[in-house]
């Protein structure tokens, strides 16, 4: 329900069905025709959610230009097209930490027809790029135990949208334990991309299977791993330029 218009939808279905339930008598207002659907607050309620999800997600063009307001002001892709390069880096800096170097690579690759490419040149960007720097981005992210055992109340970027609930005690030192066995196998932190649906258990069970691999196909793993925490960077800062953009784009890509 981040979705204000589903939002609508539910409260004035759940609205229309409970008020013919409590007064059937409204009923009697409408033609014999239509009293068949408002007798029944299951129908009038079913129909109301149709309608508005109709009205809402699939009438017209759900579009929209700014990709990025980072700096301020509603970034479009026609205007990335034609910023110089530190103007670029500026409207998406949120997508990395502190190094920007993806970006700036990716600005080399401009223009771009629409936002999958943009996002794709990102990628390409971090996957390609030259053995340091790859090491560099990747030191770049605090390891699991360092971003885990923060206190919950400090908002950071790191997180994303991680939706994990504070560790036990118990959890806390086999995290730290996996955490220190990753970085004494491979010399890095052990970085991952955290969603709404990850729990302790689901990361430590990944950090071990990490473990097993080679110290070339981790270093994949790690950058993927970081490709994913700046896509999920990427549809904050897009939903947060154009949030109706943003909710048209996630139907086509969201399975439930």
């Amino acid at each position: 329900l981040s979705d204000g218009r589903n939002a609508a939808i539910v409260t004035t279905a759940l609205g229309l069905a409970m008020l013919v339930t409590f007064k059937p008598d409204i009923a009697a207002a409408f033609p014999n025709w239509a009293q068949t659907f408002v007798s029944s607050g299951m129908s009038i309620g079913a129909l109301t959610a149709i309608v508005l999800n109709l009205l809402f997600f699939h009438l017209g063009r759900q579009s929209g230009s700014d990709v990025s307001r980072a700096t301020g002001t509603g970034v479009s892709l026609d205007e990335l097209n034609n910023m110089e390069r530190d103007d670029f880096v500026a409207a998406l800096r949120p997508l990395f930490n502190n190094e920007t170097w993806p970006l700036e690579t990716a600005w080399e690759a401009r223009p771009f027809a629409d936002i999958n490419e943009l996002r794709a040149a990102i990628q390409v960007a971090v996957l390609t790029a030259p053995s340091e720097r790859r090491e560099a981005l990747i030191h770049d992210y605090p390891a699991m135990d360092d971003l885990l055992l923060r206190p919950q109340d400090v908002a950071t970027a790191d997180r994303g949208s991680i939706g994990l609930a504070e560790l036990d005690d118990a959890q806390s030192e086999k995290l730290q334990e996996l955490s220190a066995a990753y970085r004494s196998r491979f010399g890095l932190p052990f970085v991952a991309y955290l969603d709404t649906t990850d729990t302790v258990e689901r990361v430590l069970d990944a950090g071990v299977r990490r473990l097993a691999n080679s110290e070339e196909q981790e270093r994949r793993v790690a950058l993927s791993e970081i490709v994913e925490i700046a896509n999920d960077r990427f549809d904050l800062l897009l939903a947060d330029a154009n949030p109706v953009r943003s909710a048209w784009d996630r139907k086509f890509t969201e399975i439930d």
